[in-house]
């Protein structure tokens, strides 16, 4: 027992700490990458069954409040992959949406679409998974 806890008195009047302010534990995420995020983008690329998010036309700042709303939605719903519609353009979005999901603690791994008609402005997340 460490002295800088405070000290309280039961009924017995035996002391036993007690730690005030204690964090409330919190659920774990997996956000390390896996063999089975890379499959869950390759399948939900190959059957178009992602869900999505349309952010093209969008300034940066709009489109990450967005994003990180629609993120937190597909988590709580138990989403596995979704998928990112930001357009080619000038790849402004683009990169501020990566340096999003690079820090997101929502997010497992991303990566580019592998079909050339998305190639460059879609982006496929795999989302961290509930403990």
């Amino acid at each position: 027992m460490s002295y800088s806890q405070p000290l309280v008195a039961n009924r017995k009047r035996r002391y036993t700490s007690v730690m005030h302010n204690r964090p409330k534990p919190q659920r774990k995420l997996q956000t390390t990458p896996s063999k089975q995020d890379e499959t869950a983008i390759f399948a939900a690329e190959l059957g178009g069954h992602a869900v999505s998010i349309d952010l093209h036309g969008l300034d940066a700042h709009e489109a990450l409040l967005q994003l990180d709303a629609f993120l937190n939605r597909c988590f709580v719903h138990d989403g596995a992959v979704v998928r990112i519609i930001h357009g080619r353009g000038s790849g402004k979005l683009r990169t501020a949406i990566r340096s999003a999901l690079k820090t997101h603690p929502l997010v497992s791994m991303y990566r580019d679409a592998n079909s050339s008609t998305e190639d460059g402005g879609v982006t496929y997340v795999a989302l961290a998974k509930k403990k």
